[in-house]
């Protein structure tokens, strides 16, 4: 699994950016002072730092020196409210990836991150990922499948029923499941709590779904879902946020 560590003083913004990746997938670690910051990275080995400049009395350049004098192979991407040409410059003089000025949307992180993560030197996955599609709507399922197989390298299952569902995850080995809650037998978030609670290797879950109730919603946060998408939605949709789950956790193949 891909680490996202945000070293940032104003707790508000740290949580934002928390709060924006860790849903995806990715095991997100925060600091909010440089000697924090710095004993965590040198623990954890982060693959992506987030860095402010201005971290109370300390200033982020030359945290972002330690860090890539440590290692050249991660991402480091600058967060902060400086927006002038002299503290630009020696940020990407010292290495740095990518220099978000404050303000920002949360899609602006997720899209600097999108395109600076091809620059991570990681392994190519040994084995293609494994995905089960759960959803009674066939032509729904059969169109996402049709367009993961375009798309990714990865072996897709198709179940239109909830029991069936959990048999497969029970006896073999997914990466992601992509469930929807309405399901003939055992509905999917059903299927997700039996399977938490009965196995070890438990697959990264997505919830696909018309029904926007809020004791749904709720269950699937109690269950740590990663995803709840409401329909309708395109296979497009879908598979943009299938893709972020599987970058996360290094089984990303594409085509």
């Amino acid at each position: 699994m891909i680490k996202i560590l945000v070293i940032e003083d104003e707790d508000g913004l740290r949580r934002s950016i928390v709060d924006t990746f860790r849903p995806l997938g990715y095991e997100v670690l925060e600091a909010a002072t440089a000697p924090e910051g710095t004993a965590i990275f040198k623990k954890e080995a982060p693959n992506i730092i987030f860095l402010d400049i201005k971290l109370g009395e300390c200033n982020g350049l030359d945290l972002l020196k330690d860090i890539k004098t440590a290692s050249k192979k991660n991402i480091v991407i600058v967060v902060s409210s400086k927006d002038d040409k002299k503290t630009k410059e020696k940020a990407f003089a010292l290495g740095v990836n990518d220099y978000i000025v404050k303000p920002f949307y949360r899609e602006t992180i997720r899209a600097t991150l999108s395109r600076n993560i091809d620059k991570l030197k990681l392994h190519t996955p040994a084995t293609k990922p494994r995905i089960l599609i759960a959803d009674d709507e066939e032509d729904v399922s059969v169109s996402l499948k049709r367009k993961i197989d375009r798309d990714i390298e990865a072996d897709v299952v198709i179940t239109f029923d909830g029991d069936q569902a959990y048999d497969l995850l029970k006896r073999n080995h997914f990466d992601l499941a992509i469930m929807d809650i309405n399901l003939p037998g055992m509905d999917g978030l059903q299927v997700i709590e039996k399977i938490k609670a009965n196995k070890k290797n438990i697959p990264l879950f997505y919830v696909v779904t018309g029904y926007q109730g809020t004791d749904s919603v709720t269950k699937a946060k109690q269950l740590d879902v990663k995803f709840y998408l409401t329909k309708p939605l395109s296979p497009e949709d879908i598979l943009d946020k299938l893709k972020d789950g599987l970058i996360a956790i290094n089984k990303y193949i594409s085509k």
